[in-house]
């Protein structure tokens, strides 16, 4: 069972984080998208890459 948390980030508010077993999640490309990053995503190796 999760919980819905409050995360903030460089003060943006960031939708559906949970809290799961002691681990916050968050949705990668929110967190990018409020830290003005390119987000990046690499099928090949599944690796997904934020540059800021």
């Amino acid at each position: 069972m999760s919980d819905k948390v409050t995360v903030i980030v460089d003060g943006k508010t960031i939708k559906d984080g949970k809290l799961e077993g002691g681990t916050v999640y968050v949705p990668l490309r929110a967190v990018g998208e409020a830290i003005g990053a390119k987000i990046g995503w690499d099928n090949q190796t599944k690796t997904a890459k934020l540059d800021t």
